[in-house]
């Protein structure tokens, strides 16, 4: 283990990229890119995923990006409304049903098959 002087988690890197991940079972029906930047104290999120069949539209997001607790982060949908993203600790991102003012069922069935948009960021977990 390397530490790195006045880093607030010195046993972790300063920084960490992850560039276009794209769809390989574990991201969900299907993903344009998804970016995840770890800085000292934050991770900044973006990315184009596309909305399936559930509202979950991202999961198995490897453990190290894992928020320390569910976030919400801005997002909106192409030719549709600003929504809500969920981030969950467990590490998938989720549509948030109660900010579109629709059941879960009303959502998909207007969506599914739209691109989502997500940018946000959230402290790093310790």
């Amino acid at each position: 283990m390397n530490l790195i002087p006045n880093q607030p988690y010195p046993d972790l890197p300063a920084w960490e990229s992850i560039e276009g991940i794209f769809a390989n079972g574990w991201i969900g029906h299907g993903t344009r890119f998804l970016r995840l930047f770890v800085e000292a104290n934050n991770i900044t999120v973006s990315g184009r995923l596309i909305i399936g069949n559930e509202r979950r539209v991202a999961g198995y997001v490897p453990e190290r990006f894992w928020p320390p607790v569910a976030q919400s982060m801005p997002a909106f949908i192409q030719g549709g409304p600003p929504c809500i993203m969920e981030f969950w600790v467990g590490g998938g991102l989720a549509l948030s049903n109660t900010s579109l003012g629709m059941t879960e069922a009303e959502m998909l069935t207007m969506y599914a098959g739209k691109d989502v948009y997500i940018s946000g960021s959230y402290p790093r977990r310790a």
